[in-house]
């Protein structure tokens, strides 16, 4: 992400020189930029992967979500939002059937290898880069998806592990199948005009 207003320099200097994460989290209701905003309940804590400066005083953030949080309470908004959460640790009981976790890691490679080959792409292994935990497995599944943030926060929000596994595996395979019908059209298209 590119960060440019002072206030988000500021976080992201200040996180640089303590080590430490940020959260990330929608806004509900309000404005983005200049104004006050109620933003979501649930968010991510995102850690710093790596940084680069840009011209105008621009940074370039990679970051990575590591955890869900839910805001317990807002401190301040002056200069950025400052919150006291409740970082989730998931699984906590809930059975993940191995089946269940075939199919999220069957349909995630597949999905990895579909969107590759959209950008005429190509890795040896997707297997390697496709988490072995469920809750690791099941936030990359739902960060990897096309789709509108509101859905993508919905899947944050789902409290099951296994429900996350089984909605975003159907949604990939669903998706899986109109890249293999696009890919289809346009080689199609491109051998019939030769």
């Amino acid at each position: 992400m590119q960060v440019f207003e002072t206030r988000y320099i500021k976080m992201i200097n200040e996180c640089l020189d303590s080590d430490s994460n940020f959260g990330v989290v929608l806004i509900k209701e309000g404005k983005e930029v200049g104004g006050p905003s109620i933003p979501r309940s649930v968010g991510t804590i995102a850690k710093i992967t790596s940084i680069n400066q840009l011209p105008n005083d621009r940074l370039l953030v990679n970051s990575v979500g590591t955890k869900r949080f839910t805001i317990l309470e807002i401190i301040s908004d002056d200069p950025y939002m400052i919150a006291r959460v409740n970082p989730e640790n998931e699984t906590a009981g809930e059975k993940i059937d191995d089946q269940i976790l075939c199919d999220a890691t069957q349909s995630t490679t597949d999905y990895l290898q579909a969107l590759l080959s959209l950008q005429e792409g190509w890795v040896r292994n997707p297997v390697s880069s496709v988490p072995k935990n469920p809750v690791d497995l099941s936030f990359f599944m739902a960060q990897l998806l096309q789709q509108p943030v509101s859905e993508q926060q919905k899947m944050l929000e789902t409290d099951s592990v296994v429900g996350r596994l089984q909605n975003c595996t159907g949604f990939m395979n669903s998706e899986n199948q109109k890249i293999l019908s696009k890919t289809k059209m346009e080689l199609t298209l491109k051998f019939s005009r030769n």
